[in-house]
């Protein structure tokens, strides 16, 4: 199976950077471990649905498992009840774009507490409050978006990295919100199947982030790198449609179109009413 792109952007020997187009992702969420925790690996042989990247989540209480702050899974507040907290989760409205608010604000699919907030509206956040407590360096996961979707995925290895750190480089990289999860020995980050960071243990947590990528229709052409950018999103939708489909695996971006072919085409367009 292949999915729409993403870029790994290596920041430095143990620092990578996913960014993940708007377009490309089908869906986003935090979802919640076996109880009372589990490995990313375990969770992802067992996922009916796999995700294609997926994190650490937040920060949790390594004793009983229980998340620190506020988490919402499926609707459901698993641990603060009204307390109001910051952080950043996936409403109904949008379950590929990851949003910035307080857990008791809006319905929220899913939802995770800062701990802390990195930046907000586009700005570095000066204040950490108790996350001052942590704020040293260390391995780190972290999650951020831009204005127009992009996700931004941040994963530091040992030495590790400070907060002031890991918000410079998503200002660098045009985050408008981004926060702070788990760190330590929870750091792990998965391409599909394969842990493509440097994690130092194997630790079960809480919960995982996990990025679901739409399909890419256009990976049944072996041309398709010859099929322009402009023309891609026309060249999906004949593809999604069945309208054409190429021949012999190429869909054939540079060759002329017979009049047998487009008689083709349009008979099939009027037989789907388009």
């Amino acid at each position: 199976m292949t999915y729409k792109p993403y870029q790994t952007v290596r920041i430095n020997e143990y620092t990578q950077l996913d960014v993940v187009p708007y377009e490309s992702i089908e869906s986003i969420a935090f979802e919640k471990c076996n109880e009372p925790t589990e490995t990313l690996e375990h969770y992802y042989n067992r996922a009916e649905k796999k995700p294609q990247i997926m994190t650490n989540g937040g920060l949790f209480h390594m004793a009983n498992g229980k998340n620190i702050l506020s988490f919402i899974h499926e609707y459901q507040e698993e641990n603060l009840g009204k307390v109001r907290v910051n952080g950043m989760g996936i409403s109904t409205e949008d379950n590929a774009k990851l949003n910035y608010g307080m857990n008791t604000d809006r319905k929220w699919r899913c939802f995770m507490s800062a701990y802390p907030m990195l930046v907000i509206d586009g700005k570095a956040v000066s204040k950490y409050d108790k996350g001052s407590e942590i704020n040293y360096k260390a391995a780190r996961t972290a999650v951020g978006v831009r204005e127009d979707g992009t996700l931004l995925i941040l994963t530091v290895d040992k030495p590790g990295m400070t907060f002031e750190q890991m918000t410079a480089i998503f200002l660098q990289y045009h985050a408008v919100y981004a926060m702070n999860l788990d760190g330590g020995g929870s750091v792990r980050k998965m391409h599909e199947d394969k842990v493509v960071n440097q994690p130092t243990t194997n630790r079960p947590v809480d919960n995982v982030f996990c990025v679901y990528l739409k399909q890419d229709p256009l990976s049944k052409y072996k041309d398709k790198d010859s099929i322009a950018d402009w023309a891609k999103p026309y060249v999906e939708y004949v593809t999604q449609q069945g309208i054409m489909g190429g021949s012999n695996g190429n869909f054939r971006p540079n060759d002329p179109i017979t009049r047998q072919e487009m008689a083709a085409v349009i008979t099939r367009m009027m037989k789907e009413n388009l």
